[in-house]
């Protein structure tokens, strides 16, 4: 199903939301990402925070990243 994307980082957050601001920043997700874990929910009965916890334990190479500083 179609669901509108909801952008929490803006000039002023980016400015003054210090490693939440950075974590945003550095946060890329992509399609095939997203469907991994909406298949999961949906597939496997996972709660959201089953398949998050499961994608995590798998990905740590990706989300690594989004803990950086650029």
């Amino acid at each position: 199903p179609h669901t509108p994307l909801q952008k929490f980082l803006n000039a002023d957050f980016a400015e003054k939301g210090g490693s939440a601001a950075r974590f945003l920043e550095n946060f890329t997700w992509t399609t095939e990402q997203q469907n991994e874990v909406a298949l999961m929910i949906a597939e496997q009965k996972l709660s959201p925070e089953e398949a998050a916890a499961k994608w995590v334990k798998t990905n740590g190479p990706t989300w690594k990243k989004w803990l950086t500083k650029k």
